[in-house]
């Protein structure tokens, strides 16, 4: 298990909660998950860094 991973389990737990087999953890992301539906393009742009689009 990770560290960030271990971190938020004991975050969760002082709220009496956790997370299930089956959860989504997104380690390091600022947003949460966004479901795609077919035929959907999404397009992201990270400045200097670059940029990445995905098309479902």
């Amino acid at each position: 298990m990770r560290p960030s991973a271990a971190c938020l389990i004991r975050i969760l737990a002082g709220f009496r909660t956790g997370i299930a087999a089956g959860d989504l953890v997104l380690a390091g992301s600022w947003t949460g998950a966004v479901d795609l539906l077919p035929d959907q393009e999404v397009h992201a742009a990270f400045g200097v860094l670059g940029s990445v689009s995905l098309s479902t």
